[in-house]
């Protein structure tokens, strides 16, 4: 919607305002929550965004996006471990999530480079299970 479209046009503080507004108007719906993390993301405020999402995540806990994004800014703030949690996360409730899959790659090779293929292996096997 608008919000994405300003996010994109980095108008962070109109999209932050129009975030907020339809949050308010309707809290169960899960895109403004998530959409707010993003902001955040992009506006640089990673352990706001990690807050954002632990706290959407209450309320939306089988929304695979937000763990998608709750990964990213673990993974930004160097925990990587806890990152490599929320990709597979989002990939339990979204196996087809490509983002998740590749952030999920990226992390296994910087946590440990040894033996990262064969933990994606591990979980996909998991997955289709």
């Amino acid at each position: 919607g608008l919000a994405n479209a300003q996010i994109k046009q980095k108008l962070f503080d109109k999209a932050e305002s129009n975030l907020k507004k339809a949050i308010a108007i309707n809290s169960s719906y899960e895109r403004p929550h998530n959409n707010l993390v993003v902001l955040q993301l992009r506006r640089g405020e990673i352990a706001l965004a990690l807050r954002t999402a632990d706290e959407a995540l209450v309320q939306f806990p089988q929304y695979p996006k937000l763990h998608y994004n709750r990964g990213l800014a673990l993974k930004m703030l160097n925990r990587n471990r806890e990152a490599i949690d929320s990709f597979k996360q989002a990939l339990r409730f979204l196996p087809s999530y490509c983002k998740a899959y590749v952030s999920l790659q990226e992390t296994l090779l910087l946590e440990d480079p040894a033996h990262a293929s064969e933990k994606l292996e591990e979980f996909v096997k998991e997955l289709k299970q």
